[in-house]
């Protein structure tokens, strides 16, 4: 009988989130020490890759030479004007902001990620895809939420993509709303990818999205679905495709009536 269940039922949360960092962190090291680079090409575009642990649900797609979910980004492509700004929230590793800016002619990403190690693959990937000039990072170690607080968080090391916030009012994470991050600058795309916590991030995004009228690709829990609803109907958006890709979630392109 394993003996984890049975120490996550006694020790105190905070506690048991820092072991487990810690222990992830120390993991992680090990495998940075062996990571490679993937380079391949779509177009006449070179793609380049960091590959830090080639099981990782995500990575280990990247490593074949592929985007993750490429067949939904080119779906997306259609909604997407070149020259426009797009928002990734929810950046993982970046791969979405360096197929915007690279494949789709973005003219900026503002990107959003509040995991740190994920945001050190994050910036390699930008900086070995030349991208550093036209990629805002500034916004990296924050959680976007509906109010100012703080998170914990504990690290999936088989997914990193798949951590996820818990927002308690304490916690190594801050968390803003998009609204006060975003103010003042355009926005034509959103994608937001945050592991169950999308409402909350649509939620501090309201005057945002009220200005802008962006389109928006979106993962939606289905615990969340009616919340998404009532969400959209209330901002008059509409669903353009809905991709029910996995058990416990879809993705959603919206897009404003």
């Amino acid at each position: 009988m394993s003996l984890l269940p049975v120490l996550k039922s006694i020790v105190p949360k905070p506690v048991w989130h820092s072991a487990r960092n810690c222990y992830n962190s120390l993991n992680y090291r090990r495998l940075w020490a062996r990571r490679r680079v993937v380079s391949f090409t779509r177009g006449q575009t070179e793609i380049s890759l960091l590959i830090v642990n080639p099981r990782d649900s995500i990575q280990s797609v990247q490593a074949t030479g592929a985007f993750f979910e490429e067949d939904e980004l080119s779906q997306v492509a259609a909604y997407f004007n070149q020259g426009d700004v797009f928002v990734d929230i929810g950046a993982n590793t970046g791969q979405h902001s360096i197929y915007f800016l690279k494949l789709l002619g973005a003219s900026k990403a503002i990107v959003f990620e509040p995991i740190p190690l994920t945001c050190r693959i994050l910036k390699e990937n930008i900086a070995l895809n030349g991208l550093s000039d036209v990629c805002d990072t500034s916004h990296l170690g924050v959680g976007l939420s509906d109010r100012n607080s703080a998170a914990n968080f504990t690290v999936n090391t088989v997914n990193l993509g798949g951590t996820s916030l818990q927002e308690t009012g304490a916690g190594s994470i801050k968390t803003v709303t998009g609204d006060s991050a975003l103010a003042g600058q355009r926005v034509d795309f959103i994608k937001i990818d945050t592991e169950g916590f999308e409402i909350k991030v649509l939620l501090g995004l309201k005057q945002t999205i009220s200005d802008n009228r962006p389109a928006i690709f979106i993962e939606v829990d289905k615990d969340n679905v009616a919340d998404f609803e009532d969400f959209i109907e209330m901002q008059r958006y509409k669903i353009v495709w809905q991709h029910d890709r996995y058990r416990h979630s879809s993705n959603y392109l919206i897009a404003p009536i």
